[in-house]
């Protein structure tokens, strides 16, 4: 499975999630960049959502994360949408976009890679595989594409 998610978390919520339909083991290697940048206290520290909104794209083309075609980066003000185009039922739902390890492409949620960075006033910190099984789950049913 290629797909990857990057959720990132603000104050208990996801504020960011990024899906990859391919390249998503790329992901990785974006969660570092988040974390080294915003520990480092450079001007990610202290983005604004519009700033993310802006600037995120550009972010995962450089670390290789999706292309343009399969790579869908939503904020939490903008379910539903992506460049004015209305998306399926899935990126609309809030619930499965509070759901950080939900993959909104398909609806057994599954995803090849993940990471769920959590974004707290003087750092940043990748969650860990436990906290993420504990925290969210996926549906009850068959797993597969």
């Amino acid at each position: 499975m290629t797909n990857g998610i990057l959720s990132l978390i603000r104050n208990g919520r996801v504020f960011l999630k990024a899906v990859a339909g391919c390249d998503g083991y790329n992901v990785d290697k974006l969660a570092k960049w988040v974390i080294s940048h915003f520990n480092a206290y450079t001007e990610v520290a202290v983005w604004s959502d519009q700033q993310w909104r802006k600037r995120f794209p550009q972010i995962c083309d450089n670390h290789g994360f999706g292309c343009a075609e399969c790579r869908v980066i939503q904020m939490q003000d903008e379910l539903g949408t992506l460049d004015g185009a209305a998306l399926d039922g899935l990126y609309a739902d809030p619930e499965i976009f509070q759901n950080a390890r939900f993959n909104p492409r398909w609806a057994c949620g599954l995803s090849g890679r993940l990471a769920v960075v959590e974004l707290l006033y003087h750092a940043a910190r990748r969650l860990t595989d436990a906290e993420i099984e504990a925290r969210w789950s996926l549906p009850k049913g068959e797993l597969s594409e």
